[in-house]
């Protein structure tokens, strides 16, 4: 519980979650508009700083991507008690990318190799998972007329689709180009992005 909630006890951890809360409301609210169900779900591009913000960040990134979310809601003017479980179900799916990279793998796991990229991808559908877990419910009490299939579907297109094609393609350049390791695993030569 302190790796979590030791992101506000330190000056690096509170700018560090600022700039990512920044980065995410910079590339979630021109997307607000483009609505599937109004007040409740958009086109969500910002789904693929999802994996990103987990790997390189840990638990400061799972709390950007929860505030952020809560922030956009307010700036889009569609804060319901729905946006409760968008702060909740988008922290668990950003942590949930954190812990199966770094705590269940027993080496440093990179998208470089097969075993990398199958990682990779069980823990975007791990991390969809939990975000429709916590997410269905949560609209359905606030908006109890909306249709939950459509609903589980949108939330599954843009958290498979965005973490897939763009996230994977960030990690990589952040991994090749940049030399940055996954929260946690960090090697000699090698530098953690939050260094």
């Amino acid at each position: 519980m302190s790796e979590v909630f030791g992101v506000f006890s330190t000056r690096k951890g509170r700018r560090t979650l600022l700039v990512l809360v920044l980065i995410y409301v910079a590339v979630a609210l021109p997307f607000r508009s483009l609505e599937f169900l109004p007040g409740l779900t958009d086109i969500r591009p910002v789904c693929m700083l999802m994996p990103v913000y987990g790997l390189f960040y840990g638990p400061v990134g799972a709390w950007a991507f929860g505030l952020g979310n809560l922030i956009g809601d307010v700036a889009a003017h569609d804060l319901t008690w729905a946006s409760v479980g968008g702060l909740l179900a988008n922290f668990a799916a950003v942590y949930v990318y954190h812990v199966l990279w770094n705590r269940l793998s027993r080496s440093g796991v990179t998208l470089r190799d097969w075993g990398g990229l199958g990682q990779y991808l069980l823990a975007v559908l791990a991390a969809t998972t939990v975000t429709v877990v916590i997410l269905t419910p949560a609209a359905w009490l606030a908006f109890p007329s909306v249709d939950v299939a459509y609903f589980t579907q949108i939330v599954l297109i843009n958290n498979v689709l965005f973490a897939v094609v763009p996230g994977m393609a960030i990690i990589i350049i952040m991994e090749t180009e940049y030399h940055l390791t996954p929260y946690g695993s960090a090697g000699p030569g090698r530098e953690s992005a939050r260094s």
